[in-house]
């Protein structure tokens, strides 16, 4: 399952979801946005 997918390539992405990983947001720090792929 992958959240929070704005700005992200799909190459990027499509791999992610190959390798079963799930994209978890994080706090956001200095005006920028951060996720965290887990297994």
């Amino acid at each position: 399952m992958l959240r929070e997918t704005e700005g992200i390539p799909p190459e990027v992405l499509r791999e992610l979801a190959l390798a079963g990983l799930t994209l978890q947001p994080t706090p956001s720090q200095a005006g920028h946005q951060h996720v965290v792929a887990t297994a």
